[in-house]
């Protein structure tokens, strides 16, 4: 809303200045924008302050226990899994959706928060000192830290930086505090914390229906720190039984057709897609998978999506590229597997719509389709 007013008024005053020059209008609309936000930026920043000060103050005094979850991958998933176990014994606010910066944690406790006994609170970095700012405002006691893979490499560079980002979570961490970290992973296996240590693998998780081998060590991860918080065995090992998949994560629906649809769409990184391809490879009729490709890969980009390519060539029958970004990468990386992969029928579309309007002419019932990472705005 607030946009919107600023933009009005800086269109009134560009239409003022440049009358009804056509070119030099048309030429200003990025202007606009790009003033528009010049303009609104520190009013933002003073509003964003404002209310995670005020977020700060309404538990600062509270009896709470607060756990922060940050990692490459299955934050979200963990959360949640987290959630259901301990919301068994305790009252759990678990920070909505993929609410894991300084704004959402202040939106998560301004709109949420009503008292609740434990805190669990997604922690997301794009930049070293990210995940430090956040346990600064938040003061976790407890912590786990899923994995550490090359995500968002276009802001942290390497997977180095990255590695000290998480790193941040394990140090803030007191004495008392009680970590959970990835046995599997080779960064997380040396974070170093005051706190206790618990190094998890998949082989840790109790028995669940959750699809997908990385979803045991989320689960490992949550069965670890609820133990540690007094659920008793038996109530964790009941409530895996009982997890629900947390929604465009590797979530599976039963369409109407008879359809198989793996919804992968929220993110995607090569480890993530790697195990939703394993799962689609395990359903009957034909394995149908659409993907835009990984983003924010930077200089490793064509890397990655050459390594997806291989990877559906692998394990699909059917694959329908959308956009243009990062089309080549995945072509060359399935062209690489032609001598000993399964055949492929590969299609290209520019656009969701275009790719939804071949599901008719590719899938019957008893069919499987993965929806793996659709790009976000300004990717084509």
């Amino acid at each position: 809303m607030r946009f919107f007013i600023f933009e009005a008024i800086v269109s009134a005053i560009l239409a003022f200045l440049l009358g009804w020059f056509a070119p030099l209008l048309l030429l200003s609309v990025s202007a606009k924008v790009l003033l528009t936000l010049a303009l609104t930026a520190p009013l933002e920043a003073v509003i964003a302050r404002h209310y995670i000060r005020k977020a700060v103050k309404k538990i600062k005094y509270r009896d709470l226990i607060v756990i922060g979850i940050t990692g490459s991958a299955g934050k979200t998933s963990t959360k949640n899994i987290l959630a259901q176990l301990l919301g068994t014994q305790f009252s759990v606010l678990a920070s909505p959706h993929s609410f894991n910066t300084p704004s959402g944690f202040s939106r998560t406790i301004n709109e949420h928060y009503n008292g609740q006994q434990i805190l669990i609170m997604e922690m997301g970095a794009r930049r070293v000192g990210d995940i430090a700012k956040l346990c600064k405002l938040t003061n976790p006691t407890y912590g786990i830290i899923t994995t550490v893979n090359p995500q968002h490499l276009e802001t942290f560079k390497t997977i180095e930086n990255i590695a000290k980002t998480k790193e941040e979570l394990a140090r803030a961490l007191p004495k008392n505090g009680f970590l959970v970290s990835n046995a599997e992973n080779e960064f997380c296996r040396n974070f170093k914390s005051e706190a206790k240590i618990a190094l998890v693998s998949s082989a840790d998780a109790p028995e669940t229906n959750l699809l997908g081998a990385h979803n045991a060590l989320n689960i490992a991860a949550a069965s670890a720190m609820a133990r540690y918080l007094g659920i008793s065995e038996e109530v964790i090992a009941e409530t895996c039984l009982k997890l629900t998949q947390t929604p465009h994560r590797l979530e599976l629906i039963k369409s109407q057709n008879g359809i198989n649809i793996l919804d992968d769409s929220y993110n995607a990184n090569i480890d993530g897609a790697r195990e939703a391809l394993k799962v689609l490879r395990s359903f009957g009729g034909k394995r149908v998978v659409q993907t835009a490709g990984l983003v924010e890969q930077g200089k490793n980009s064509y890397n990655a999506n050459f390594a997806l390519g291989e990877e559906i060539a692998k394990n699909a029958n059917v694959v329908i590229l959308v956009g243009e970004t990062n089309k080549t990468a995945i072509l060359d990386g399935i062209n690489a597997t032609k001598e000993t992969a399964e055949p492929l029928d590969v299609y290209t579309v520019l656009n969701n719509a275009e790719a939804m309007a071949l599901y008719p002419k590719i899938l019957k019932s008893g069919d499987a389709l993965l929806i793996e990472n659709d790009l976000p705005d300004g990717y084509k």
